[in-house]
Protein backbone atom coordinates (compact mmCIF):
# COMPACT_ATOMS: atom_id res chain seq x y z
CA UNK A 1 0.00 0.00 0.00
CA UNK A 2 2.64 2.29 0.45
CA UNK A 3 4.02 1.99 -2.51
CA UNK A 4 0.62 3.09 -4.48
CA UNK A 5 0.31 5.81 -1.98
CA UNK A 6 3.84 7.14 -3.18
CA UNK A 7 3.08 6.21 -6.42
CA UNK A 8 -0.01 9.10 -6.25
CA UNK A 9 0.88 11.53 -3.67
CA UNK A 10 4.29 12.12 -5.25
CA UNK A 11 3.35 13.29 -8.37
CA UNK A 12 0.19 15.22 -7.31
CA UNK A 13 2.81 16.76 -5.01
CA UNK A 14 5.02 18.14 -7.85
CA UNK A 15 1.65 19.27 -9.68
CA UNK A 16 0.71 20.93 -6.90
CA UNK A 17 4.07 22.90 -5.90
CA UNK A 18 4.93 23.51 -10.18
CA UNK A 19 1.38 25.43 -10.26
CA UNK A 20 2.95 27.56 -7.26
CA UNK A 21 5.84 28.66 -9.37
CA UNK A 22 5.25 31.95 -11.27
CA UNK A 23 7.84 34.00 -13.19
CA UNK A 24 8.70 37.51 -11.44
CA UNK A 25 6.79 40.39 -12.36
CA UNK A 26 8.42 43.03 -14.88
CA UNK A 27 9.84 45.89 -12.60
CA UNK A 28 9.83 49.55 -13.19
CA UNK A 29 12.20 50.11 -10.46
CA UNK A 30 15.42 48.12 -9.77
CA UNK A 31 18.08 48.13 -7.55
CA UNK A 32 21.46 46.94 -8.25
CA UNK A 33 24.82 46.96 -6.78
CA UNK A 34 27.74 46.34 -8.28
CA UNK A 35 30.61 44.90 -5.84
CA UNK A 36 33.89 42.28 -6.53
CA UNK A 37 33.25 43.07 -10.49
CA UNK A 38 29.39 41.68 -10.39
CA UNK A 39 26.02 43.17 -10.29
CA UNK A 40 23.74 41.69 -7.66
CA UNK A 41 21.24 40.77 -8.61
CA UNK A 42 22.70 39.51 -12.16
CA UNK A 43 19.22 39.34 -13.84
CA UNK A 44 16.23 41.67 -14.23
CA UNK A 45 12.38 42.19 -15.59
CA UNK A 46 11.06 44.99 -17.34
CA UNK A 47 8.23 45.77 -19.23
CA UNK A 48 8.87 46.57 -22.75
CA UNK A 49 9.13 50.09 -23.79
CA UNK A 50 8.39 51.25 -20.31
CA UNK A 51 10.07 54.10 -18.06
CA UNK A 52 12.68 52.27 -15.75
CA UNK A 53 14.23 53.67 -12.69
CA UNK A 54 17.34 52.39 -12.20
CA UNK A 55 19.55 52.64 -8.74
CA UNK A 56 22.87 51.69 -8.96
CA UNK A 57 25.54 51.77 -5.79
CA UNK A 58 28.76 51.02 -6.98
CA UNK A 59 30.74 49.53 -3.87
CA UNK A 60 33.92 49.10 -5.65
CA UNK A 61 37.06 51.18 -5.63
CA UNK A 62 36.97 51.79 -9.25
CA UNK A 63 34.22 53.18 -11.64
CA UNK A 64 31.68 51.01 -13.06
CA UNK A 65 29.13 51.44 -16.26
CA UNK A 66 25.99 49.27 -16.64
CA UNK A 67 25.65 49.36 -20.25
CA UNK A 68 22.41 47.40 -22.08
CA UNK A 69 23.82 45.73 -25.45
CA UNK A 70 21.74 43.89 -28.27
CA UNK A 71 23.77 41.03 -28.30
CA UNK A 72 25.99 38.51 -26.66
CA UNK A 73 29.40 40.47 -25.76
CA UNK A 74 32.61 38.38 -25.57
CA UNK A 75 34.38 41.41 -25.57
CA UNK A 76 34.73 44.82 -23.49
CA UNK A 77 31.66 46.79 -24.39
CA UNK A 78 34.18 49.56 -25.27
CA UNK A 79 34.96 47.74 -28.11
CA UNK A 80 32.13 46.64 -29.12
CA UNK A 81 30.85 48.88 -32.21
CA UNK A 82 28.54 51.56 -31.06
CA UNK A 83 25.58 50.18 -32.80
CA UNK A 84 25.25 47.30 -30.48
CA UNK A 85 24.86 49.81 -27.32
CA UNK A 86 21.28 50.73 -26.06
CA UNK A 87 22.00 52.52 -23.35
CA UNK A 88 24.84 52.80 -21.05
CA UNK A 89 25.62 54.88 -17.43
CA UNK A 90 29.00 54.89 -15.39
CA UNK A 91 28.90 55.07 -11.56
CA UNK A 92 32.16 56.20 -10.11
CA UNK A 93 33.66 54.36 -7.35
CA UNK A 94 32.11 54.09 -4.22
CA UNK A 95 29.50 56.10 -5.32
CA UNK A 96 25.64 55.91 -5.98
CA UNK A 97 23.56 57.45 -9.11
CA UNK A 98 19.64 57.30 -9.86
CA UNK A 99 19.06 57.65 -13.46
CA UNK A 100 15.84 56.33 -15.55
CA UNK A 101 15.70 55.25 -19.06
CA UNK A 102 12.91 53.60 -21.39
CA UNK A 103 13.13 50.15 -21.84
CA UNK A 104 13.73 48.30 -25.41
CA UNK A 105 10.79 48.03 -26.90
CA UNK A 106 11.13 45.13 -28.41
CA UNK A 107 10.78 42.08 -26.36
CA UNK A 108 13.23 39.85 -25.73
CA UNK A 109 16.99 39.31 -23.37
CA UNK A 110 19.39 42.33 -23.37
CA UNK A 111 22.74 41.52 -22.10
CA UNK A 112 23.92 44.12 -19.37
CA UNK A 113 28.12 44.12 -19.15
CA UNK A 114 30.38 47.18 -17.57
CA UNK A 115 33.36 47.73 -19.80
CA UNK A 116 35.86 47.80 -17.40
CA UNK A 117 35.11 44.41 -16.07
CA UNK A 118 33.61 42.15 -18.62
CA UNK A 119 36.22 39.60 -18.46
CA UNK A 120 36.38 39.22 -14.54
CA UNK A 121 32.38 38.39 -15.33
CA UNK A 122 30.13 41.33 -14.75
CA UNK A 123 27.95 40.58 -16.88
CA UNK A 124 23.60 40.16 -16.73
CA UNK A 125 20.91 39.78 -18.47
CA UNK A 126 17.88 42.44 -18.77
CA UNK A 127 14.62 40.17 -20.38
CA UNK A 128 12.32 43.19 -21.29
CA UNK A 129 8.48 41.61 -21.48
CA UNK A 130 5.32 42.47 -23.59
CA UNK A 131 2.68 42.76 -20.63
CA UNK A 132 -0.01 41.47 -22.45
CA UNK A 133 1.96 38.08 -23.13
CA UNK A 134 4.57 38.32 -19.95
CA UNK A 135 6.84 36.56 -22.20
Amino acid sequence: MSKKFNLFVMPLAILLLAGCYSRPQPQTEISVVMHENGFAPASWRVPAGAAITLHLTNQDPIPHDWTIVFRQSTTPANTVDPANVYWQVSVPAGTSETVQFTAPAAAGNYQIVCSQELADGMVGTLTVVRLDSSK
